[in-house]
């Protein structure tokens, strides 16, 4: 998981960057969801960090769009 200043250095980036670094979180949250279940995650907070990221990731880029739209 990122820490909170590399995932706002993609408030600035393009929709396919946002896009496959969603994609690519969503896998982590995959196998963190694995891990859980099976009883092998340590840190059961990754779950909660994770979501967050994937959810402001989102959020960047619907404002992304709204913004590029209203120009």
């Amino acid at each position: 998981m990122k820490s909170k200043q590399d995932i706002l250095k993609f408030k600035t980036a393009s929709k396919e960057e946002v896009s496959s670094k969603i994609l690519d979180l969503k896998k982590e949250l995959m196998n963190l969801r694995f891990q859980h279940t099976t009883g092998s995650l340590k840190d059961s907070s990754l779950l909660r960090k994770t979501k967050k990221a994937i959810a402001t990731l989102k959020g960047f880029l619907t404002n992304n769009v709204d913004v590029k739209t209203k120009k």
